[in-house]
């Protein structure tokens, strides 16, 4: 977040407020976008949905992530399951034949029961919120979606790719009109601090950050790394 210190944070509660006021009185599909391992942001989707009276609709690799997840324990993650009867499983075709391909048929065929077809989405468009992603534009041709709301929930700077810009460019021509509604999961400078302060560590190593050298600034003790250099702890 050094570099991205003007970006507004606000709370995964706070998102879902808003989630629920973009879409309470709208009418038709809404699809959203946000990384399957961004648990608390499917979370705050599947909320939002349940308080609107929609059905969630996730594809079958998300379904895994949050199966796996729940077998925990501890924890009151919702998927798809006769316990939570209004979430939905897609089978997007590329996504699906990779599982088969290179994970396994038990993780594609697992959700069978919750199975949500093309032809069922197209009926009920108009109750979904629907997980989407680029690969799976032919899907939501094929499903006949259209008319919509497409809610981008990632960083902005993965807009810029041309993939992604083919991907909003369809939606656009099938009537989708788009809105922004994110929060960063990353930590912010002032809670790194806090962090640093309550802990008092030997050693600070910045790693997932575009900016480590300036971490320099908070802390005698950051100690820089190259990518791929061993070292002990």
């Amino acid at each position: 977040m050094f570099g991205r210190q003007n970006e507004e944070v606000i709370t995964e509660q706070e998102l879902e407020e808003r989630v629920v006021k973009r879409i309470k009185d709208f009418e038709g599909p809404v699809l959203f976008q946000s990384s399957s391992q961004n648990i608390d942001r499917i979370v705050s989707f599947y909320r939002a949905a349940t308080r609107l009276d929609r059905i969630v609709v996730v594809d079958v690799y998300t379904a895994n992530v949050l199966y796996e997840l729940r077998q925990l324990g501890n924890n009151h993650l919702p998927y798809p399951s006769v316990d939570y009867p209004n979430i939905k499983v897609f089978y997007p075709y590329w996504l699906t034949q990779k599982i088969f391909n290179k994970i396994g048929e038990k993780y594609a065929k697992r959700f069978s029961p919750f199975y949500i077809s093309k032809d069922k989405l197209k009926k009920v468009q108009n109750k979904i919120i629907m997980a989407v992603r680029p690969s799976m534009r032919k899907d939501i041709e094929i499903a006949g979606l259209k008319n919509g709301l497409f809610v981008y929930s990632l960083w902005s700077g993965y807009r810029d790719s041309e993939y992604q810009k083919e991907f909003e460019d369809y939606l656009y021509k099938s009537g989708f009109t788009a809105d922004m509604l994110h929060t960063s999961g990353h930590a912010t400078v002032s809670d790194i601090l806090s962090v640093i302060s309550g802990l008092e560590p030997k050693q600070i190593i910045p790693i997932h950050t575009m900016a480590p050298d300036l971490f320099i600034s908070l802390s005698d003790r950051v100690f820089l790394k190259e990518d791929g250099e061993a070292f002990c702890v």
